[in-house]
């Protein structure tokens, strides 16, 4: 876990500069020690005794004693452990060896933490240490010097080796260091790992290991939380006897704050006192002001009106140019304005040629799919509002459409849908649907996985706007009266990509793509896919698979995604769109091996996401290459993800997915993706449901390389206690949104900024 790692990296710290905490062993204390021995009578009847409680390594030091013993002298000891029964007074006159602090009275010799002792008191030998690593040094010594074959020998005088203790003179506030005590409180998120690193540094320093508590007795080192405390401080203040130091209980954490004392502490002379506040931020770590926030979304909607007003690309002179009107006709050539043709099926059946333009009027609206066609560039033309490609069948605000079952409030669209609906969209966003999703278990009930609720048929549907439509057939919907007069607009966003295929050279500009229960723009394998200046919205929820498994248990998926390539690609650009309200990715390309034959390679190369705004998705840019054969070279290159902006990973509508729990800005998942040149720079980050980032690679390049992308340059915002999420070549470590995030980048991070939400700021 990253909070052991950080651990370790604290008590590594408690080595700071000049202070050299040596423990016992001849290697740490330079010295050559000897000791007079003699031979240990009767030393056959011996037993080897350690502490019934001892840590693993006493436990491990005992056994290798008891193995080393065998090896040399010949014979085997049995070893035990020092537990008595409740009430039974402790054995005396036994004969026995004592591995460590054991509750015989030979073992109580008071040592400091690295001092070690081998001796022969009343018939027992006595080996112990002041902690596990001074325990484990006197056995050595003792296997060193003591065994030989058919003996053991004992020290006439016991021999002792004492550590170093820069901090033994040590006071604050007038009290000796080494009398504190660590008071911890368990609602202080890893307080009582760092209450063991902070008692074991002291003992380091001191000599004197004081066991952490949780009650506040005698001279107490306080670990408190307090919200009196701002955000990124850490307060130390000593007085009455003890020394407080206190965190905000969401804010830099104890690891930050403990480390701080250290530093004080390590400078290793007395402290008559301790009174400050500090900040713990550093210049890229800020709480997010109400400023901060108004500024990224000010920068948002500029650009957001910026993609809304984009103008009408210019087209050589020299090109072949199709224009399509809702005022058209299908009869006229459609070569200029005033021969347009007038629907879908045209553009889709006519012999379009490389190089060819397809110019859709502004203010218009095609309900339906198009087919894109090799080399040939998508459109608008005129004035006014991007064009419409609209995956909805029909609206349905009309009174006359819907019926009203036996089930009062649950009304019956008049049409049967041929294709799963994904979601219902009302009043172009202001309302939306929620979709009934059924699983049928291995007893044969059913569960509504949408609401986690029992469903045993219509009437289960009971809140507001909640509809059931799976597969095919009618339509069922809750609503407090006739949809039909309730709402202005009422859109099906039924199972059909708007725009759809594996051509290459093919651009789609300047459009609002919208209420689609599949993919906004869904591609195969292909070069040269270019998405530009387009508004793609309100898309997914389409039933991907029906799941059944061995026993009967039936489920079903649900998917779609703004724009994506699933397969290969060569040249894949998506810039200046602004697409949100997505059930899945806003942009991807991916692609799941089921063929682990190492020539079945499919690259993702020269790919650019850059310039847009992207918000309330799953997954707001998702990518993987799963490869299922470490031998298949197949990799992401070129890859670059920049100067975007994205908010509310896992918000809006995709809320109701039954599968919550992986929301993302960046999303790889993890799989075996291998990836190089591969850049995220200069991006708006801004809250997510789950994780900031996921982003893993389970292969290395070729050249033995990280397949991690350059992270530098961006804004991440979350909100306190949230999570950064996942950043690690074959690290499943999920990382906490704290202080110590630019470190997780584990040197491939450069110059991002850390802003913290407080709670009160947090958007809903």
């Amino acid at each position: 876990m990253r909070n052991c790692r950080i651990l370790a990296l604290l008590l590594a710290a408690a080595t700071l500069g000049a202070i050299a905490l040596p423990g016992c062993s001849e290697s740490q204390s330079g010295v050559e020690q000897t000791a007079e021995l003699v031979p240990l009578e009767n030393w056959q009847s011996y037993v080897i005794v350690r502490p019934d409680t001892s840590t693993e390594s006493v436990t491990n030091v005992a056994v290798a004693l008891k193995k080393s013993l065998a090896e040399i002298t010949g014979t085997e000891l049995d070893l035990t452990t020092d537990w008595v029964k409740r009430g039974e007074e402790v054995p005396t006159g036994t004969l026995e060896i004592l591995v460590g602090q054991t509750n015989r009275p030979e073992s109580l010799q008071g040592l400091k933490y690295h001092d070690c002792i081998v001796a022969y008191t009343d018939g027992r030998v006595v080996i112990n240490g002041g902690n596990s690593e001074a325990v484990a040094s006197a056995v050595d010594w003792f296997i060193a010097n003591c065994l030989s074959a058919g003996q053991i020998s004992v020290p006439v005088e016991p021999y002792v080796q004492t550590g170093t203790y820069p901090l033994a003179d040590m006071t604050v506030a007038g009290v000796p260091l080494s009398d504190y005590t660590i008071n911890y409180t368990l609602s202080l998120t890893g307080s009582s790992d760092y209450a063991e690193g902070l008692a074991a540094w002291i003992a380091e320093g001191t000599g004197v290991y004081n066991k952490p508590s949780t009650k506040d007795e005698g001279n107490s080192i306080r670990l408190m939380a307090d919200d009196s405390v701002s955000f990124m401080d850490v307060s130390l203040k000593s007085g009455g006897g003890d020394l407080t130091v206190t965190v905000n209980p969401s804010g830099v954490g104890i690891a930050d704050a403990v480390t701080l004392l250290i530093e004080r502490l390590a400078a290793g002379t007395s402290l008559d006192s301790l009174d400050e506040t500090v900040s713990m931020g550093g210049e890229n770590y800020h709480v997010a002001s109400d400023a901060d926030i108004a500024e990224w979304r000010k920068l948002t909607d500029e650009r957001i009106e910026t993609i809304l007003a984009s103008p009408n690309m210019e087209i050589p002179e020299n090109k072949v140019v199709y224009y399509v009107s809702p005022n058209g006709n299908d009869a006229n050539d459609g070569k200029s304005p005033e021969t347009a043709w007038k629907t879908l099926d045209k553009v889709n059946s006519a012999s379009l040629a490389t190089g060819n333009y397809v110019c859709f009027e502004r203010g218009g609206l095609w309900r339906g799919q198009i087919q894109c066609k090799q080399g040939v560039t998508y459109t608008a033309y005129g004035e006014g509002d991007k064009p419409i490609i609209c995956g909805s069948p029909e609206d349905g605000a009309d009174e006359s459409k819907w019926v009203e079952t036996d089930i009062p409030g649950l009304w019956k669209y008049t049409r049967e849908f041929g294709k799963d609906v994904g979601v219902v969209i009302f009043n172009h966003g202001e309302a939306v649907g929620l979709k009934c999703l059924v699983k049928t278990n291995a007893d044969g009930s059913m569960v509504n996985q949408t609401r986690n609720v029992p469903y045993t048929g219509l009437e289960s549907l009971t809140e507001d706007l909640e509809f059931y439509h799976i597969g095919s057939g009618a339509l069922y919907l809750v609503s407090e009266e006739n949809p039909g007069k309730r709402f202005n607009s009422i859109e099906f966003a039924w199972k059909a990509d708007c725009f759809d295929g594996s051509a290459s050279d093919v651009t789609i500009d300047n459009f609002n793509i919208k209420y689609t229960g599949a993919h906004g723009v869904g591609f195969g394998s292909c070069k040269n896919l270019t998405v530009t200046n387009c508004e793609i919205e309100w898309i997914g929820g389409g039933i991907l698979s029906k799941n059944e498994s061995a026993d009967g248990t039936i489920t079903y998926t649900r998917y779609g995604n703004g724009v994506e390539i699933y397969g290969s690609c060569d040249g894949y650009v998506v810039e200046g769109c602004y697409i949100h309200d997505i059930y899945d990715a806003g942009i991807t390309n991916q692609l799941k091996f089921t063929d682990s034959s190492p020539e079945k390679v499919y690259n993702q190369k020269n790919i650019r996401y850059a310039g847009n705004v992207l918000e309330n998705c799953e997954w707001t840019i998702e990518y993987y290459l799963d490869l299922n054969s470490q031998e298949n070279p197949s990799t992401i290159s070129n890859f670059v993800i920049e100067d975007n902006y994205l908010w509310y990973a896992g918000g809006g509508w995709c809320i109701q997915r039954p599968n919550k729990g992986a929301a993302a800005h960046i999303k790889s998942w993890m799989h075996l993706n291998r990836a190089t040149d591969y850049s995220i720079t200069n991006n708006i980050m801004v809250e997510s449901r789950d994780y900031l980032i996921h982003i893993w690679s389970g292969l290395l390049n070729a050249d033995g390389s990280e397949s991690m992308p350059a992270f530098e340059n961006n804004i991440l915002a979350e909100n306190i206690g949230g999570q950064l999420g996942y950043f690690g070549q074959n690290d499943s470590t999920k990382l906490p949104f704290d202080l110590n995030a630019e470190d997780y980048m584990d040197g491939y991070g450069v110059n991002n900024s850390f802003y913290f939400i407080e709670p009160e700021e947090a958007e809903e």
